[in-house]
């Protein structure tokens, strides 16, 4: 079936925040992982525990609750099937806006405080998303954890599912409260409604990770690309709402033991985030004394923490993560050695486009609809 929801090359969605691109060549800090001589043999299960283990999976698919609607051709779809669909997307103008709107962001936090966010001259749009988030995070305290016997595993408390389902009932009528009356019957409420429920993990799986973080930005993406906030709400954005969406998430992450979405285990950069890394690095560019290996002075880390997306994350993973910061956080630690922040900086960038952006695994689940449009970037003559 045509998919009538992609916009002719001859349609302009208004933006904000205009495309470029041009994508500079950084040096890149990742430290390469070493080679082994081999793998550690996986452990077969038996096969009736097998049997039984893809039953529950399956039985957990079929009865999962439908968080799209996907029969309509206003809401967004998935369009990355295969890696040639993959290729497609890093030469879309989807990929186009998501990158230069996520640099126009890290611009603007480049030697920044969050404390210097100036509260009276935060767009409206801003503060009610905020309150939005604030709400998802009240109706948390409705559906505690389960303590059955089922659900004594490490990960995935299924109260999740609850959780996320209030979220995703409530989400229309929320996203709707940002847009004229107009507009919340249109696609638009439509679109931002099913990036904002993308945001917060997967209902089946109870796991969330930096396909779901993109979801959010994404989200972000859109407020800019229908004009309800402008280049100059950019620091706003990450400084007061994606701050706000970082504490909401590891609030869930941690109550609900989400599993971690496609890790890499030690030797990627977090198990769940990599945004606050990203901007965080752009806000200690040129600071006075906090230096790339500073993140291992916990006095420097607790008491900058609130002020810096960076050290806010490491403080996260001390919390969470016992042991050696080196064994458990490889990357990150290497990253420590780095000359400078601006260096660090460059290289997130570079990596969010090979490890988010480029990566099947993650990025499979995007959704594409005519604010983020997976069409070809168009060719001058």
């Amino acid at each position: 079936m045509k998919d009538t929801r992609v916009p002719s090359q001859q349609t302009q969605i208004p933006t904000s925040f205009p495309v470029t691109t041009a994508r500079p060549t950084p040096d890149q800090f990742v430290t390469k992982r070493p080679d082994f001589v081999g793998q550690l043999p996986q452990t077969a299960l038996p096969s009736t525990l097998l049997r039984q283990k893809l039953l529950a999976e399956q039985k957990q698919k079929d009865n999962a609750p439908i968080i799209h609607n996907f029969d309509d051709p206003e809401v967004p779809q998935k369009r990355i099937n295969n890696e040639d669909d993959m290729k497609k997307f890093r030469e879309s103008q989807g990929y186009k806006i998501l990158d230069h709107f996520i640099r126009e962001l890290n611009q603007s936090m480049i030697d920044k405080k969050i404390s210097d966010l100036d509260e009276s001259k935060v767009n409206p749009i801003i503060n009610k998303c905020v309150d939005i988030l604030d709400q998802c995070e009240r109706w948390i305290d409705e559906y505690p954890i389960s303590t059955s016997l089922q659900n004594a595993s490490r990960y995935g408390n299924i109260a999740f599912r609850d959780w996320f389902g209030r979220v995703c009932k409530e989400a229309q009528q929320l996203v709707n409260t940002l847009l004229s009356e107009k507009d919340a019957k249109s696609w638009k409420a439509k679109e931002l409604c099913a990036y904002f429920k993308e945001s917060f993990g997967n209902i089946v799986r109870i796991d969330y990770g930096t396909g779901h973080e993109t979801a959010f930005c994404s989200f972000m993406c859109c407020l800019a690309r229908l004009n309800l906030v402008t280049k100059d709400d950019a620091f706003a954005l990450v400084a007061k709402l994606f701050n706000r969406y970082l504490k909401l998430m590891r609030h869930v992450q941690l109550y609900y033991k989400l599993e971690p979405a496609g890790s890499h285990g030690v030797w990627g950069l977090d198990d769940y985030y990599f945004l606050p890394f990203l901007w965080g690095a752009a806000q200690l560019v040129n600071h006075e004394y906090i230096v790339p290996n500073s993140i291992h002075d916990k006095a420097i880390v607790d008491a900058e923490s609130k002020d810096y997306l960076y050290l806010a994350a490491i403080q996260f993973i001390n919390q969470v993560k016992k042991g050696y910061f080196g064994e458990h956080s490889p990357l990150l630690n290497d990253i420590s050695g780095s000359a400078n922040w601006s260096k660090i900086n460059n290289g997130m960038i570079k990596m969010y486009h090979d490890e988010v952006l480029g990566k099947y695994v993650v990025i499979q689940h995007y959704l594409f609809g005519k604010l983020i449009p997976f069409v070809p970037v168009e060719t001058k003559q």
